[in-house]
């Protein structure tokens, strides 16, 4: 199983409750998909596709495992 699917299936089950937090910001479950599939579906646009590298420098939690897990589950996961 991919991690898209795993982050997915989550959502699925566990909807508003917290998923990560980061001081007074609290990302849901459902919440953090919504922010991967955002992100993937922008990789998309950009022009990248299957195999392409991508460097990420983020500063924080969430926004560092968005692109972790999915870069971009909507057209390699099988799942949007």
């Amino acid at each position: 199983m991919q991690i898209g699917s795993l982050i997915r299936r989550a959502a699925l089950q566990f909807g508003e409750a917290p998923c990560l937090v980061e001081g007074a910001r609290v990302v849901s479950f459902r919440e953090f998909d919504r922010l991967t599939d955002k992100l993937g579906n922008a990789l998309i646009g950009a022009g990248f596709t299957p195999g392409d590298r991508i460097g990420v420098l983020l500063p924080t939690a969430s926004t560092v495992w968005s692109p972790i897990t999915r870069s971009p589950r909507p057209a390699w996961c099988g799942s949007a």
